[in-house]
C-alpha cells in the first residue's frame, strides 16, 4: 500500500538497510519497505556516482526507487524477480547487516501474497555464471585480489530486458485506469425499466 504520507512522486533510494526519501519540507524519511505495481526496471549505466540500478512502482503515486547496480539489493533483486508475478504488487524490504568481520551485507526481500519470494538465479542455477577471481582495485587505486561479477552483471541484465517485457507500463496503466473511470461513469440502462420516449 505504498507509504502513509502521500506525494504523487517520491524518489526513493536506499541507505542502511532503510528505504529513504525526502519530503516536501526536505526532511529525509526512512521506511521499512515499500509496496506497489512493479511497472519498470532499467539501468542507468552513467548515474552521477556510477552505474544505478532503478525501479519503477505505483501505488496511488509513484515511487521510484535508485540503488548502485553493483550493491547486493540490485542483486538481490536481479537474481528474485524472474518470480515476480507482474500483475499482483510486490513489498520491497532491504536489509543491512554487519557480519563478525564488521562487513556490511546488503540484502532485500521481495513479498507478494505475504509470501518471500525466492531466488531464481542462484550460483550455478538457471544458468547463472560464476564470478571469477581477479585483480582488482578499491576506490584509492588499491590493488586487491578479490571476484570479478562483470560477467553476472551483464547475465543479469539481459534476464532483466527479457523480464521487463513482462510488466504494465505507467501510460499503459494510466490509460487502462482512465478507461475504467469513464465507463465507471457512464450511466448504466435498467432493462425492468419500460421506455417513457414518447417515439
Amino acid at each position: 500500500m505504498g507509504f502513509d504520507d502521500f506525494q504523487e512522486r517520491k524518489y526513493c533510494g536506499i541507505r542502511n538497510g532503510k528505504i529513504i526519501y525526502k519530503d516536501d519540507a526536505g526532511v529525509i524519511n526512512e521506511k521499512r519497505s515499500v509496496s506497489g505495481l512493479l511497472t519498470n526496471v532499467f539501468v542507468k549505466r552513467n548515474g552521477k556516482y556510477g552505474p544505478e540500478f532503478h525501479i519503477e512502482l505505483y501505488d496511488k503515486c509513484y515511487y521510484h526507487l535508485q540503488m548502485f547496480l553493483n550493491s547486493g539489493y540490485a542483486r538481490a533483486f536481479l537474481c528474485i524477480m524472474k518470480n515476480i508475478s507482474p500483475a499482483q504488487n510486490i513489498t520491497i524490504r532491504p536489509n543491512a547487516q554487519a557480519d563478525e568481520n564488521g562487513k556490511v551485507r546488503q540484502s532485500l526481500m521481495l513479498y507478494q501474497d505475504g509470501q518471500v519470494l525466492k531466488w531464481y538465479y542462484k550460483k550455478d542455477v538457471n544458468g547463472l555464471p560464476s564470478p571469477e577471481a581477479d585483480i582488482l582495485k578499491d576506490k584509492n587505486g588499491v590493488e586487491y585480489e578479490g571476484w570479478n561479477y562483470n560477467s553476472q552483471t551483464e547475465f543479469l541484465l539481459k534476464a532483466m530486458e527479457e523480464f521487463k517485457v513482462l510488466l504494465i507500463p505507467n501510460k499503459v496503466r494510466q490509460r487502462n485506469e482512465s478507461t475504467a473511470l469513464i465507463k465507471g461513469d457512464m450511466p448504466t440502462i435498467d432493462s425492468d425499466i419500460e421506455d417513457d420516449l414518447p417515439f
